[in-house]
Formats: structure tokens, sequence, C-alpha cells
């Protein structure tokens, strides 16, 4: 069992459009989910929805209109609307929209993010991330291949629906991607955090990959860990600014916490009383990868289970309702030098990795 590998081709409107044929019925699943999850949970009303569609679909206009094309493809292909493909795309800017998330910030991804530099790593560059959201996404997941002419070509892994996720290109560029929630967040019009991890994987070197999160107007914060070939820096995004990590002893780690912006652009951290676990995840990471480290041992620190079931390596925990609690639906493991995307359906202690190349 691995999650549905879908590949496409042609214009901006062309791939959306085959995208939206290819994973219509896993779309199309995920759309009543998040539906559902709106109106019943977030108790966002119709008229909120509808206003909400319109503004992102005019910030992701502005921003890149080829990428507004690619989406309104998916919407045809899918045979949705158009709103409503807009606001899967949105959908972790929407936490700031409902009742239930306003005490406490969004609950969005919970994830683990790590990178190592060649000259730890046997001369390779990783970025690698569990994947930690809500079980249904087990099912809906896939792993996306754009193949283009006239950009990279990008290997992604993402929820049916939504244009990118996390992933790679064929420049080697690779982006992780881990929730942040701060003081400064708010629901706004910009631009929709799955939008700039597309931008990053269509730049062609590393300079503009960065460029990406630094010239991006948003409301809501978020990390990225961003790789090239033989080097990779983490950045902070926030409403007031963005915050820039690098390795230490070629190993650099992040979790669901600040570890710069909160001090540099004077803010506080909401999701740290949400999800306490990622004040030890990223060093727990950071330990196990000490040293030499290979594919076996990033596997190995992405499969830690201190502090089960809510660990680097997250299982259901049956305390939690279910559209709250979170688990690993995928651990990424992305070899920037071969230009591999390798990945799990579901925890890696349990399951195998599976390779897409291009």
């Amino acid at each position: 069992m691995s999650f549905r590998v879908v590949e496409v081709r042609g214009n901006a409107f062309e791939r959306g459009k085959k995208y939206g044929e290819l994973a219509k019925d896993l779309i199309k699943k995920n759309l009543s989910y998040y539906m559902n999850f709106w109106r019943n949970h977030l108790r966002i009303d119709e008229k909120s929805l509808k206003d909400a569609s319109e503004s992102f679909s005019e910030a992701i206009e502005e921003f890149d209109d080829e990428l507004f094309r690619e989406i309104k493809g998916i919407s045809e292909g899918c045979n949705e609307p158009l709103s409503s493909i807009v606001l899967m795309n949105a959908r972790y800017e929407l936490g700031w929209l409902g009742e239930a998330l306003k005490s406490q910030g969004c609950l969005a991804e919970g994830c683990t993010s790590v990178g190592t530099l060649p000259e730890v790593s046997n001369g390779r560059t990783f970025v690698a991330q569990n994947w930690d959201y809500k079980e249904h996404f087990l099912e809906t997941t896939i792993i996306l291949k754009i193949i283009r002419e006239d950009a990279p070509d990008i290997i992604t892994k993402t929820e049916a629906g939504i244009i990118t996720q996390q992933g790679i290109n064929s420049e080697g560029i690779a982006v992780a991607m881990n929730a942040l929630v701060s003081s400064e967040d708010s629901f706004g019009k910009g631009v929709p955090v799955m939008l700039i991890m597309r931008k990053i994987l269509d730049s062609a070197d590393f300079s503009t990959a960065l460029k990406c999160v630094y010239n991006v107007r948003s409301n809501v914060s978020a990390n990225f860990m961003i790789g090239a070939p033989g080097e990779v820096l983490n950045l902070e995004m926030t409403p007031r600014g963005v915050s820039c990590l690098h390795p230490r002893d070629g190993i650099i780690t992040h979790s669901n916490h600040f570890l710069r912006a909160h001090l540099e652009h004077d803010l506080r951290d909401r999701f740290i009383s949400v999800l306490p676990d990622t004040l030890f995840r990223h060093e727990r990471a950071r330990r196990i990868l000490k040293g030499r480290v290979s594919f076996e041992k990033i596997s190995e620190a992405l499969s830690d289970h201190f502090n089960y079931p809510n660990s680097i390596c997250r299982h259901t925990d049956e305390r939690v309702d279910e559209f709250t609690r979170l688990v690993t639906v995928s651990s990424l493991i992305m070899d920037l030098d071969s230009r591999t995307l390798f990945f799990t359906q579901g925890n890696p202690c349990l399951r195998s990795y599976r390779a897409e190349r291009f």
C-alpha cells in the first residue's frame, strides 16, 4: 500500500486539469472532509467561506497568474467549484478564521524537520520531515510529479487538490514546512503558505528560492527549511518579518516553535501551549543525528518514540478527538544530490520508504 502517484505535463491549465482528472475521487473526499471541518468544527459560515475564497483568489492571481490557472485546471478536472479548490489551497490560513481556534492558534501540522550538509553525510545533502497531520489524509495524499519544459520539474507530497506541499525539484531545490503560530498572526488577504512552497519549488537556484519567502506578504507564520545540493537554511516567516537559522556542525533541525523570530520581531509563540512536545522534538532529532549522518540515521531520528504517542514518530492518541489529534501521515527524506524523494505512507517505524525520481 502506498500513496497514488500522479504525473502531469503541459501548460499550467493542462497540468491542473490532468491532476484534477487523475485524483478526482481523492480530491472530492478531501473537499468533503474540509467543508465539514470548517463548517461544523471551526463554525465558519457560508458567507465567510465565500468571502475568503474571493480574497484568496485575488491574492493568488496577483502573486502568480500561472499558478492560478493551474488551480482553475484542477477545478475543471475534478468537476468542483473553483471557490472550493481555492479554499483547500488556503486551508492553512483558514485556521485563523474559525471560532474554535481563536484562543489557541491554528491546530495545523505538528511536524519535525531536519537538514544535513555534505561534510557530515558522506558528501550528500538531505532535507527530511515527518508530516504530522489528520488521520483522514493517510488515504487521500498523493505524490504529484510535475513535468515541464520551461521550468524545473517537481516531485511533491501533497493532499489531493492542493497544488504543492513539501517536495524537491529537478535542480535539487527542496522544501519542508512546519506550522508556527505567533501573537501577530491573523486572518486576512495574503499569499497562502501552500503557494509559497510551490514558488520555492519553481525556483531554478537557491537564492531565488529564499527570495520567495522574503518577498511575500503573509498574515500568518510558518517555517520553511530550504535546501540545495551543498546547503540548507531555515526561514521562520512571520507577519513582522523573516528570521534565518543556519546549520550547526552540519545539522539543522526544527519543529513547531520559534527559535529566533520571536526575539528579532518582538512577538509571542502561541503554539507551544497547544503542542508542547515541540520543545524537545527538534533537539532529540539533533542528538540522534550527531556525528556521521546516513539515510538510515535520518530514518532512525524520524522513527523516535520518546513521549509516545506524541513523539517525533507520532501515533494515534485516543485521548484526543479526531479533528484535533495528529499522526505521522508521511515521512519524507529528500536526497538533494540524486534528486530523489523517499516517502512512507504512515509511520516510518511501520512502513518502508519508497523512492520517486525524475
